[in-house]
């Protein structure tokens, strides 16, 4: 019997099907072997285990007292998260302050210069994301983060999944643009 010792069903006396991947695995001949998970496994469960990338899209200097425990947890947990900022008032001197990485995409524009800047924003959010190759976009409301993760994604560039704070009722136009752009709306409660 190649099986394991273990526990056995009492009607057909084979042993019932194992809890955990690989658990009690033993090759024919090969002592040494026991209790270690097939190759095909180990390699599945490297490739699963490589730190997540996080690119976080702040438009607002509010944004980085909402992102800021999220990325110092992650960090602390092996992962890799980025911000790139429009520069609006203490943005920047908040982010030195918490020493979180970012890359400043813009300055903040009014009225008709607000169209010109979404682009300049595109543009180099997609450079970004060519750069740095998230695994999530995320931001607070999101408009850049939706539309160049979304285009990304319908080139198949990349599947980064687009992560979307919900932060107002009020902005109805973002808000009808971005959620049917995104894969997750997060809400509080």
């Amino acid at each position: 019997d190649l099986r394991p010792p273990g526990r056995r069903s009492e009607v057909s006396g084979r042993r019932p099907p194992s809890r955990f991947p690989g658990e009690g695995f033993r090759r024919q001949g090969r002592d040494d072997d026991l209790g270690r998970a097939p190759p095909r496994l180990l390699a599945y469960a490297q490739r699963r285990l490589e730190p997540m990338r996080l690119l976080i899209d702040l438009l607002h200097p509010a944004h980085v007292h909402v992102f800021r425990n999220v990325a110092k947890e992650l960090g602390a947990r092996g992962h890799d998260v980025r911000f790139t900022l429009r520069e609006k008032e203490c943005a920047r001197e908040l982010l030195d302050q918490y020493e979180l990485p970012y890359t400043i995409l813009s300055q903040r524009q009014a009225g008709f210069g607000l169209a010109s800047e979404f682009l300049q924003r595109g543009v180099r959010l997609w450079r970004e994301a060519e750069r740095f190759r998230p695994h999530f976009l995320a931001g607070a409301m999101g408009p850049s983060i939706a539309t160049v993760g979304r285009l990304r994604r319908a080139l198949r560039l990349d599947d980064a999944k687009i992560v979307v704070w919900y932060q107002t009722e009020i902005a109805k136009l973002t808000n009808t643009v971005v959620y049917p752009l995104s894969d997750y709306v997060i809400t509080p409660d």
